[in-house]
């Protein structure tokens, strides 16, 4: 079954429709960020996303340089080729993009 990694906790949004995707699994804890120190978050990104597959998921919530730095890692682990997903306004419901940023 594949995963959604959710980039961080987020105590007032309701991602539950990511479940769709697959088993949601948070990345970073709530509060975690801006980081000047960034060494203990890399490595816990690599060890939440290590297994990671190309038929999991990331969803961006929450610090932007907790966002930025779980795609740099997830796309170094799947040599990348990923899929996010995006929340779609109109449709009510998150929408899935496939990135491989080696196609060209």
């Amino acid at each position: 079954m594949p995963r959604v990694f959710v980039t961080q906790e987020v105590s007032n949004k309701n991602i539950s429709p990511a479940e769709e995707y697959g088993e949601l699994v948070v990345l970073l804890p709530p509060g975690e960020g801006p980081v000047i120190d960034t060494t203990p978050v890399i490595e816990r990104l690599h060890d939440k996303l290590q297994d990671a597959t190309v038929d999991d998921y990331l969803l961006l919530i929450g610090d932007p340089v907790g966002m930025a730095m779980s795609v740099a890692v997830m796309s170094d682990l799947v040599d990348g080729d990923f899929n996010m997903l995006k929340w779609d306004r109109q449709e009510k419901k998150y929408i899935a993009v496939h990135i491989d940023i080696y196609l060209v």
